[in-house]
Order: C-alpha cells, then sequence, then structure tokens
C-alpha cells in the first residue's frame, strides 16, 4: 500500500503531474519523503501562499498542464494555554533554543532528516558551519564595535516577543482542524498595524484564498466578510 504521501505521489504521477508547488513546513516530512521514494514529481519550493499559487497558476497556463499545490494551512507553532506557558511563549528563550540546537546538530551531526537526499547533507552541513562562524566572529565583533549590540541584538531581543504576540491573533486558540474559516483568525484593527503587517490582519482572507496580493485584502474582505467564522475586535 505505501505511506499516506507514496500513494497521493503514485495519484500525481498517473494523472500526468511533473511539478508540485509547494511552502510546506515541517510537519510534511512525510510528503517531502514520497518524492524520495516515488520518483516522477518535482518538487518546486517558494517562500510564501501566495507565491506558490502564482507559479502554479502561471505554469499551467503555460503548459497546458495539471499542477499540483501543497500549501500550509496553519501556523504550527506551539500556542500557550496558561499563563505560565504564556510567560515562557514571550520569553522567546524555547525558539532559540530550537533554532540553535538545529543548526549545531546540522552542522557536526551526521544524523539527517530521511527527506534529506544524501548527495545534498554535505552542502547543507556546510552551510550550518559557515553561518555558525559568521555567528561567532559576529559575537568577537562586539569587544571591538559594541554598536553590533545596539544595531542589532538589543532590537532583536526587544521587538521578538511583540512579534510573537501579534501572530498569537492569527491562529491562537483557534480549533485545530483543517476548515481555514475555523483554524485562522481575521483581527479588525487600524491602518497603521494593516499597514504595517502588510494587510495579514485580514488573515482568514489571506489562507482561503492564499494567491491574492496582499493590497488586494481589504477588497476581498468586503466579499467575504459575511463568511467569516472567527474575529476579533483589536489584539487585546
Amino acid at each position: 500500500m505505501g505511506t499516506g504521501g507514496e500513494l497521493l505521489m503514485h495519484q500525481l504521477v498517473m494523472q500526468d503531474v511533473d511539478y508540485a508547488f509547494t511552502n510546506t513546513g515541517s510537519a510534511e516530512a512525510g510528503f517531502f519523503d514520497a518524492f524520495l521514494t516515488v520518483p516522477g514529481v518535482q518538487p518546486i519550493l517558494l517562500l510564501n501562499e501566495s507565491l506558490v499559487l502564482s507559479v502554479a497558476d502561471g505554469y499551467a497556463r503555460a503548459s497546458r498542464k495539471p499542477a499540483f499545490v501543497n500549501v500550509e494551512d496553519m501556523d504550527g507553532d506551539g500556542k500557550p494555554d496558561t499563563w505560565r506557558d504564556l510567560i515562557w511563549y514571550f520569553s522567546t528563550i524555547s525558539y532559540w533554543q530550537a533554532k540553535a540546537s538545529v543548526l549545531w546538530r546540522t552542522a557536526f551531526s551526521q544524523e539527517f532528516a530521511e527527506y534529506i537526499p544524501t548527495a545534498a547533507r554535505p552542502k547543507i552541513q556546510r552551510e550550518a558551519r559557515l553561518m555558525l562562524i559568521i555567528y561567532i566572529v559576529a559575537a568577537l565583533a562586539l569587544w571591538f564595535e559594541p554598536k553590533i549590540l545596539t544595531i542589532w541584538l538589543v532590537p532583536l531581543a526587544a521587538g521578538f516577543p511583540f512579534l510573537r504576540l501579534y501572530l498569537l491573533a492569527e491562529h491562537g486558540r483557534c480549533a485545530f482542524i483543517a476548515n481555514m474559516f475555523e483554524n485562522t483568525r481575521t483581527t479588525f484593527t487600524n491602518r497603521i498595524i494593516r499597514f504595517i503587517a502588510w494587510n495579514m490582519p485580514y488573515h482568514t482572507e489571506h489562507h482561503v484564498f492564499p494567491n491574492v496580493p496582499f493590497h488586494s485584502l481589504p477588497a476581498l474582505h468586503s466579499l467575504m466578510a459575511h463568511h467569516l467564522q472567527v474575529t476579533s475586535r483589536g489584539y487585546t
């Protein structure tokens, strides 16, 4: 029978699909595994949902062939349920611990995720070691140029907790299901916040129609406002 990812890949091959366009996250490891075990479909990784949909649409129109699309439907970051968890979440300590752990293991461990091709592993390891060298050099440079602390570390430490707070509004305490009208929240806020966030407070609209560019999200909201199921008046 094979895994779910392999069964899906067999279906794509049968439907004459050559490319799969995706901005997939870590939750779809099984989907990536299937690219190695079932040949015939080439993955195309893009940065965000809008690019995935736009590129896939352009390819399908130009080639007259089907294009498969896989996008992440909601934020996979764990959301706090208690005040203690909330404080720990805002501290960002767990986030940086996870990032440092992944970077260190990638640089020096010989254990890789199964979906990473063997031929690509040396390159990935070299890049991880180069990143470590850059961080070490930046840390040593603090002894000679304290401004690095002012222009890099202090803004990062001060601003990131606010970003975490903002991101909570997008999916926090929403239903953990596939229905994007229920697992995503639209937040009604002022024009300044919408401008800074590229209209992402219209988050349900963004996830339901990810091919709509950010500057058209207000117009899309006016069309589907009465369909929204999870909304909030501001961030308090």
